[in-house]
């Protein structure tokens, strides 16, 4: 829906990304709620798709491993731009969290992996916190990309 293909409202794009989870997961049948804040922000392409994968499969994690047995709780993407030009993108859930000595920096998990490189594509520093839930907190800036030939 944008307008512009150098820029993506990205409030927007999470708002459809997240739309498009609650189809397809069947949120909210098992008393699962999906939430998102974020503020009204113009991120480029080359930092707006990896921000999208990163949501993607962070939300998909927590939907089918924060909840087991059909407990309810929720899942919440807030993105805010800082005072220095920079955003924080927080992707968390209320649920058992992840095991106690868990690494993700050693995981086997293809996603988490995933993630981790993404966030580097973005230039962006990932803390993972493991309290009332799980906590992914990224701090990024705008990728700027030169013209490639």
């Amino acid at each position: 829906r944008s307008h512009d293909l150098e820029k993506l409202a990205f409030g927007d794009y999470v708002h459809d990304l997240l739309a498009e989870m609650i189809h397809t997961y069947g949120v909210g049948q098992g008393g699962v709620s999906l939430h998102s804040d974020v503020e009204e922000v113009y991120l480029g392409i080359d930092t707006a798709i990896p921000c999208g994968l990163i949501i993607n499969e962070l939300v998909s994690n927590a939907l089918k491993h924060a909840f087991p047995d059909g407990k309810g709780g929720d899942v919440r993407v807030e993105l805010r731009k800082t005072q220095d030009g920079k955003y924080v993108l927080n992707v968390c859930d209320n649920g058992i969290g992840l095991p106690s000595l868990y690494d993700y920096q050693q995981s086997k998990s293809l996603g988490l992996k995933l993630v981790a490189d993404l966030t580097k594509q973005i230039d962006g520093n990932l803390v993972v916190e493991n309290s009332q839930g799980t906590k992914f907190q990224i701090t990024f800036g705008e990728i700027h990309y030169k013209e490639r030939r």
